[in-house]
């Protein structure tokens, strides 16, 4: 540590005269430095040409005793010309081996200065040895130590800093244990066998973790099926996507996705699959402490995915934004034809989305159902008597649902259409109010549009609706580097656009009117699902398979007869081959090449039941 060196005026003045320097130095542990260092250096040589110092050599100088102390005004080689005299003023911490040096030769100093004219007996000098080796410390391991020559200076700032860290060490190492007893299950499930083995000697915890017997959730045998629909391998694009997902032993993801639009229907539901399937297992521990917000992120990642793998897609594509509303895409495309037959060009809203039906099933014990679009989940059962059952456990965001065109209404009062798809363009409204002003369903223009041929799209008597968003005329800036028309500034008018659900991913410019990435959710406890039910199935399936038929008899179909043995994973992939079969021949017996394509998941809950009963 550098010194401090201070020297007042008026002790400057007082020790001009004699040439004196005086410093004061803070030493903190500092080796004594030895004749000659640092320093010392200067003030132990004297400058060129000075007179020698008086007095005894180096050899005389231990039988001499030292010189007398400053009081007796005995001459010093410093009162010499060309010499200085230095006064060091020590502040040592904790520093023993100086101090007791200095108290050792002035305690020899004392002795000598009682000798007359300073020559030292030889009693004296016995003495002078004997009190050395009482003051400095004993290198016998046996003698205890004597004296002052252990005494260590400390501040009491010092002392309770060391006392403030070995209490916040103290409490950091209780949160540690806490923390490792609170997600010791979790931390478990990462280890390869060898570690999960020296794991063992950590934590009492962690042995409880061990100890623990395999999830339920781990045992959910599931089928998976796609197909384009129709007779198959006529290069017809499949649109619909799906994944089942594994993160840990306490969680399973099911999901199927059906994407829409002619451009961007595909990409939608790869990318939303890609992107939801990447995010629930990778923050498999928040799904499974949060999982309703840990969902609703999913999507909402998911949208915006899609979103940016479009954008990336087309150089001639970009985003717009007027006011409050959520930015939609813009597309330089041809959308008519003048008088001599060539087409015209102008910007225009891509369309293109995707529905999304997710299930995770925790630790065996509850389902959440998280759904945007019509892709239904639907459990299938018997119960005790052996007679068919199903619940769809989330109503789909069909145009015909009046929860969701209350929503919609709500956002976007008087522009946006519930109407049914007329082959005729005719415009029948789903909805009407009665006299109190309560929305009902309009039992009028039902009958309107059965009278104008709408058809039923599935066996439970659904009609073909759609929701119509409003065109919009809108001002756009001029793009640089972009050459001809597109480029230019100019006004243009963006289309309507008609979508058949009032949720989804994707589809960013209905999403200004309305039409929403937030799902739908719902928690099914499975202990409640096998109170009066057998064989307990859960079917995640796009629309191309929910068209074809009833809830009830997919039930029939799939489920085992109420008095039949539980069903291996090899019964069950057969009974959904077969079922997923059957729909696609009926599909294509109905629809031809124009059948919707087919997805489905099937999961058999029976054994994560059947260990809840116990």
């Amino acid at each position: 540590m550098p010194s401090l060196t201070g020297t007042s005026s008026a002790v400057a003045a007082s020790a001009g005269a004699a040439g004196a320097n005086i410093k004061r130095v803070l030493s903190f542990g500092r080796k004594e430095r030895k004749p000659g260092e640092g320093r010392d250096r200067a003030n132990t040589h004297p400058p060129a040409g000075a007179p020698a110092a008086s007095g005894p050599s180096d050899a005389a100088a231990s039988k001499l005793p030292p010189p007398p102390p400053a009081e007796d005004k005995a001459p010093a080689a410093a009162d010499e010309p060309g010499k200085s005299k230095v006064t060091r003023r020590t502040i040592s911490f904790g520093r023993n081996k100086r101090a007791l040096n200095r108290e050792a030769s002035s305690k020899i100093a004392s002795n000598g200065s009682a000798a007359n004219g300073g020559a030292a007996t030889g009693q004296q000098q016995q003495q002078r040895q004997e009190d050395v080796r009482r003051l400095r410390p004993s290198t016998d391991a046996n003698t205890p130590a004597r004296g002052n020559m252990n005494i260590k200076r400390t501040t009491s700032w010092q002392r309770g800093h060391k006392q403030s860290a070995r209490a916040s060490n103290k409490a950091s190492g209780e949160v540690a244990s806490r923390l490792l007893s609170a997600t010791a299950h979790l931390l478990v499930e990462i280890l390869p066998a060898e570690s999960r083995v020296a794991m063992r000697q950590v934590s009492a915890a962690v042995k409880v973790a061990l100890s623990v017997p395999p999830s339920p959730t781990a045992e959910l045998p599931c089928v998976r099926f796609t197909h384009e629909g129709g007779l198959g391998g006529q290069g017809k694009e499949n649109q619909d996507a799906s994944f089942v997902g594994r993160p840990s032993a306490d969680v399973t993801v099911f999901a199927v996705l059906d994407g829409h639009g002619k451009q961007y229907g595909r990409l939608a539901a790869q990318t939303a699959a890609r992107c939801m399937k990447t995010f629930l297992c990778g923050h498999h521990r928040w799904l499974l402490a949060e999982p309703e917000e840990c969902l609703r992120l999913a999507f909402r990642e998911a949208h915006f995915a899609i979103r940016a793998a479009i954008l990336r897609s087309d150089p001639m594509l970009r985003l717009h934004q007027s006011g409050q509303a959520p930015p939609y895409i813009l597309q330089w495309m041809a959308t008519d034809q003048d008088e001599h037959g060539e087409p015209v060009y102008k910007w225009d809203a891509v369309d293109g989305g995707t529905t999304v039906t997710v299930v995770v099933v925790l630790r065996g014990e509850n389902a959440i159902v998280a759904t945007v679009g019509d892709s239904a989940a639907v459990l299938l059962s018997r119960d005790g008597t052996g007679m068919r059952q199903s619940e769809q456990l989330v109503a789909e965001h069909s145009p015909t649902n009046l929860a969701e065109y209350v929503r919609m209404r709500a956002v976007a009062t008087g522009k946006v259409k519930f109407v049914y798809d007329c082959p005729d363009f005719e415009e029948f409204s789903i909805f009407c109010e009665d006299t109190h002003g309560n929305t009902k369903l309009d039992l009028n223009s039902q009958r309107l549009a059965d009278e104008h041929e709408v058809m039923f799209k599935n066996g439970r008597d659904d009609r073909f609706t759609l929701v119509v968003i409003p065109e919009e005329e809108i001002s756009l800036g001029e793009l640089a580097g972009v050459p001809s028309a597109a480029g230019a500034a100019q006004k243009t008018l963006v289309e309507e656009q008609m979508i058949t659900m009032t949720r989804s991913l994707g589809d960013f410019f209905p999403h200004r009117y309305g039409v929403t990435w937030e799902p739908e959710l719902r928690v099914l406890p499975l202990a409640s699902v096998g109170k009066n039910c057998t064989w307990p199935l859960l079917l995640l399936a796009s629309d191309g398979i929910w068209d074809i038929w009833d809830f009830d008899e997919v039930s029939d179909r799939l489920v085992a007869p109420a008095a039949s043995r539980p069903q291996s994973a090899d019964q069950l992939r057969l009974r959904a081959d077969t079922f997923f079969e059957e729909t696609r021949r009926k599909g294509n017996d109905y629809f031809g090449e124009a059948a919707d394509n087919l997805t489905g998941i099937l999961v058999d809950l029976a054994a994560a039941v059947a260990r809840l009963k116990k």
